[in-house]
């Protein structure tokens, strides 16, 4: 994922856990997160509770958990978008420049 990004023109930072990309968003800030709610040690919903509230960049879901209580947590923790796993490229991309645009 992180190649194909870049390969269109993204500038992609990527992390290993969520305890790492929370000190990368202390440092930088982030024009867009894409997150996936199943990461090893800290979850996915767990770093969303963990974002400091002035946090603004748009946060984009990816993930395999398609019910739809899950789908409403995280739009009631600041996710902005939600995709169900397995996507399309396309899909993914076309998800991003929209909110990136703010649409």
């Amino acid at each position: 994922m992180k190649r194909f990004l870049g390969d269109l023109g993204f500038q992609v930072s990527t992390a290993s856990s969520a305890e790492i990309s929370l000190g990368m968003l202390e440092q930088n800030r982030s024009d867009l997160i894409l997150l996936d709610l199943l990461m090893p040690g800290m979850n996915g919903m767990r770093f969303l509770e963990s974002l400091p509230p002035e946090s603004e960049q748009p946060l984009i879901i990816m993930s395999v958990q398609g019910d739809i209580f899950t789908k409403l947590g995280t739009f009631e923790l600041g996710a902005v978008d939600y995709i169900a796993k397995p996507f399309s490229r396309a899909a993914l991309v076309a998800r991003i420049e929209a909110n990136l645009r703010g649409v």
